[in-house]
């Protein structure tokens, strides 16, 4: 092969990874513009790498939420957690469900904030040395 052939077929190559690219960035901008959390694919089909109802080990979980793993395991065994709702268990293993704990996450955040806006502020007396 001659040194111009194969000049030739880099300049192919190199217009062929540019025009990928381009299909690449023009699928990414199509998901922005249509705010989906699933990736487009090019056959106009959505991918399932983010599509709910997805179920999550204790490790990815933890990874999700601002627990550690120890931290949800005794939140299953407290209560807090329910099966069935939260998580399930097939064949000694736990499965959390993301929809729900995403819900449960929410939930204790709108609880933590009503309960700040309800607290009545401590007023010090000033005849006890308070300020």
């Amino acid at each position: 092969m001659n040194t111009a052939t194969s000049f030739v077929k880099l300049i192919e190559k190199r217009r062929a990874a540019r025009l990928a690219e381009a299909e690449a960035l023009g699928d990414l901008a199509a998901v922005v513009a249509r705010g989906n959390s699933g990736v487009a694919l090019r056959d106009g089909s959505a991918s399932q790498d983010h599509a709910e109802p997805c179920y999550l080990s204790t490790k990815e979980l933890a990874e999700r939420i601002p627990y550690a793993e120890h931290t949800i395991r005794n939140m299953i065994s407290s209560g807090e957690l329910t099966e069935g709702k939260h998580y399930f268990k097939r064949r000694r293993r736990v499965m959390f469900s993301w929809p729900a704990m995403r819900e449960w996450v929410e939930q204790q955040t709108r609880n933590e904030t009503l309960e700040d806006s309800e607290m009545i502020p401590l007023v010090r007396n000033r005849r006890y040395g308070g300020t």
